[in-house]
């Protein structure tokens, strides 16, 4: 599958070192670079790092992501929308990390959980909605033995997935919602255990069962 946007999306990583070179005189030396569950900062790095090192680590990261995916044989003939939502994520991300970024370093105060966790939680809506057209491949999707051994194991567990991710995706929007910290850890982590987990134990069913 031939991947002609791969410049565009590195341009998109890197974009943020432009507007943060032209708001260069008006962040304070320290900026905010780590948040805890709570949404406060609590990790401060000096402009360089933040303006400079976060997009070019994110471009890295695109870049890897962009060389894995197509790489994989297994790919050539994936459902495109799967295959290029597996693209285009960490561009995204880039963008919004940099934006609340700058504008928490500026004194803005960011709802940081309700911004992230609703795209999480649109990112599993999206995956979830389309896991069932997944192909079986090594880089996305349910990657476990039994799935990757047999394409009849992979087709159902993605299926059953499908609606779950659904569900776990909307759970994840609505609990940035969430101010107590604990309960919003404590919805998190249920969340993605229950999504990952529940697929697995039912791939391993179907393996038992001898598929």
């Amino acid at each position: 599958m031939k991947d002609k946007k791969v410049w565009i999306r590195t341009i998109l990583c890197l974009f943020p070192i432009v507007i943060g070179l032209i708001l260069w005189n008006q962040f304070p030396s320290q900026m905010p670079v780590h948040w805890n569950a709570e949404g406060k900062v609590d990790g401060w790095s000096s402009k360089a790092f933040a303006v400079f090192f976060l997009p070019l680590f994110m471009t890295g990261m695109e870049l890897l992501v962009s060389f894995v995916l197509k790489s994989d044989p297994k790919n050539h003939h994936q459902d495109k929308f799967i295959y290029q939502l597996g693209l285009w994520i960490i561009p995204v991300l880039s963008i919004v990390i940099m934006i609340i970024t700058y504008l928490t370093a500026l004194g803005t105060k960011v709802p940081i959980n309700i911004i992230l966790m609703g795209i999480l939680g649109i990112f599993f809506i999206l995956l979830g909605n389309q896991m069932p057209k997944t192909r079986q491949n090594y880089t996305i999707g349910i990657k476990i033995p039994w799935t990757l051994n047999s394409e009849q194991n992979w087709n159902l567990t993605h299926r059953m997935a499908g609606p779950l991710w659904v569900i776990g995706g909307f759970a994840m929007i609505l609990s940035g919602f969430v101010s107590d910290n604990t309960v919003f850890i404590l919805c998190f982590v249920i969340d993605i255990f229950v999504l990952t987990l529940v697929p697995i134990i039912y791939s391993y069913l179907l393996y038992k069962k001898g598929i």
